[in-house]
């Protein structure tokens, strides 16, 4: 892409109307549990022919 002439797009400058205290509300409330660890990878076999 860059040899085509295309670069990565930034933004100029933040956002005007962005609301600090709902994004961190929505940090300790959603994300943490959005990003829990899942099972391990070895906890169970998607194959029907071998057993875990």
């Amino acid at each position: 892409m860059r040899r085509l002439g295309f670069t990565a797009q930034m933004p100029a400058r933040g956002v005007a109307e962005r609301d600090g205290q709902a994004v961190t509300a929505w940090k300790e409330a959603t994300w943490a549990e959005v990003n829990e660890p899942g099972r391990s990878a070895g906890a169970a076999s998607a194959s029907r022919t071998r057993r875990p």
